[in-house]
């Protein structure tokens, strides 16, 4: 982790941190402790923060944060920070930012920057210079120039050139490209992918992630998090949740999903999937796959299959059929069904199944099914449920529930809630209910009832009833009625009655 402090940069390594001439900062340890010098912040435990020092409170309870400090009250809720000490106050709301310190104010809004005593400020609203004296910045909006004496940063703001002399930094939007000499980086607009040569680093686009194999770093967009091994941060906002448990990340994001367990990273965004397991990388996008098992990749993009490292590498479009050493993939252009010996590896471009052996892995793109035996995972694409054997993870897209295991944790959109073990949570949002109680659970959709309860499944949704019971099913369509009994089926339509 390289620290900017003025032209000084610092190398943090282990848990030891050099304290610093104008911030001091402790990076996470034990109850991981963030420390700067104006305010002293205490991360214990996952969900809530409470920090005692003095006059200092510190609360961290869902998306609400309280901050008590003689008189001072921190809070952030959604998007909004407000900070009253003494003169001082801070509001964040959009990308305002106001700070009034005695007689020091710092306005962003767009562009414009103002900030008065401190340093030495010149502002120009037309071409937007800004002239601080210890750094020297010049800030020009119209040709988006930024000049930092230290570093000498250059950005252009129609490409969006940033140059940094020290490690050569070029990044373009367009085609966004992100390179850095020292550490090989490269920067993929689609994914936006950040590779490091030695330190492995995983960044995904808007919610900027970044992972350390040695000190697991996580960057959030807005939010700066530095993990270290064994650790537990939670972090909630908006419909961002972040779980780390010893190695385990969770993130939730619409339709995204990170999972990184031991080294296994499990990447879901709309159809792309992307697991790491060892070194075994596979990739579901559309229909390409990406699968790296020691030096072997093999990418799927439409028929086109190739291998890369040592062994052949070939493109093939037709038929399609290419056969490893140690593993047999056949491929047929129709269907598109790959087959891998040693993982048994089955997809179908139809509905798109993928099994592993190893894990077992099936997904299905039209009703999105995805399921890993030693984890078990399923995933709904129309409701998004996704469940874990291990830590029992429950979600559906439109509210956004995550159950955890452990802690059993229940998030639904707009409403966040905590369950733990054994305690019962009841949900009325619009008509929608959900009840967990054992392992029951009652879910209502606007008029969709779906109870589980044991065995038994109750299913009411316009006119439709579907009871799962025993072996007993009962379906009623509109005005007709279904009738599984052991292996009898009686059924009744609207025109016979």
């Amino acid at each position: 982790m390289l620290l900017l402090e003025g032209n000084e940069i610092l190398l943090l390594e282990g848990h030891e941190i050099p304290p610093l001439e104008c911030h001091e900062m402790l990076s996470l340890e034990g109850h991981e402790m963030l420390l700067l010098e104006g305010h002293e912040i205490l991360i214990l435990e996952v969900h809530e923060i409470l920090l005692l020092e003095g006059h200092e409170t510190l609360l961290l309870e869902h998306h609400e944060i309280l901050l008590l400090e003689d008189h001072g009250i921190l809070l952030l809720e959604g998007h909004e920070m407000l900070l009253l000490k003494g003169n001082e106050i801070l509001l964040l709301e959009g990308h305002e930012i106001i700070l009034l310190e005695s007689h020091e104010m710092l306005l962003l809004e767009g562009h414009e920057i103002l900030i008065l005593e401190v340093h030495e400020i010149l502002l120009l609203e037309g071409h937007e210079t800004l002239l601080l004296e210890h750094h020297e910045i010049l800030l020009l909006e119209d040709h988006g120039i930024l000049l930092l004496e230290g570093h000498e940063m250059l950005l252009l703001k129609g490409n969006e050139i940033l140059l940094l002399e020290g490690h050569e930094i070029l990044l373009i939007e367009c085609h966004g490209i992100l390179l850095f000499e020292g550490h090989e980086m490269l920067l993929l607009e689609g994914h936006e992918m950040l590779l490091l040569e030695s330190n492995e680093i995983l960044l995904l686009e808007g919610h900027e992630i970044i992972l350390l194999e040695g000190r697991e770093m996580l960057l959030l967009e807005g939010h700066e998090m530095l993990l270290l091994e064994g650790n537990e941060i939670m972090l909630l906002e908006g419909h961002e949740i972040l779980l780390l448990e010893g190695h385990m990340m969770l993130l939730l994001e619409g339709h995204e999903i990170l999972l990184l367990e031991g080294h296994e990273i499990l990447f879901l965004e709309c159809h792309g999937i992307l697991l790491f397991e060892g070194h075994e990388m596979l990739l579901l996008e559309g229909h390409e796959m990406l699968l790296l098992e020691g030096n072997e990749i093999l990418l799927l993009e439409g028929h086109e299959i190739m291998l890369l490292e040592g062994h052949k590498m070939p493109l093939l479009e037709g038929h399609e059929m290419l056969l490893l050493e140690h593993r047999e993939i056949l491929l047929l252009e129709g269907h598109e069904v790959l087959l891998f010996e040693g993982h048994k590896m089955l997809l179908l471009e139809g509905y798109e199944i993928l099994l592993l052996e190893g894990h077992e892995i099936l997904f299905l793109e039209c009703h999105g099914i995805l399921l890993f035996e030693g984890h078990e995972m399923l995933l709904l694409e129309g409701h998004e449920m996704l469940l874990l054997e291990g830590n029992e993870i429950l979600l559906l897209e439109g509210h956004e529930i995550m159950l955890l295991e452990g802690h059993e944790m229940l998030l639904l959109e707009g409403h966040e809630m905590l369950l733990l073990e054994g305690n019962e949570i009841l949900l009325l949002e619009g008509h929608e209910i959900l009840l967990l109680e054992g392992h029951e659970i009652l879910f209502l959709e606007c008029h969709g009832i779906l109870l589980f309860e044991g065995h038994e499944i109750l299913l009411f949704e316009g006119h439709e009833i579907l009871l799962f019971e025993g072996h007993e099913s009962l379906l009623f369509v509109g005005h007709e009625m279904l009738l599984f009994e052991s292996h009898e089926m009686l059924f009744v339509s609207a025109s016979s009655q």
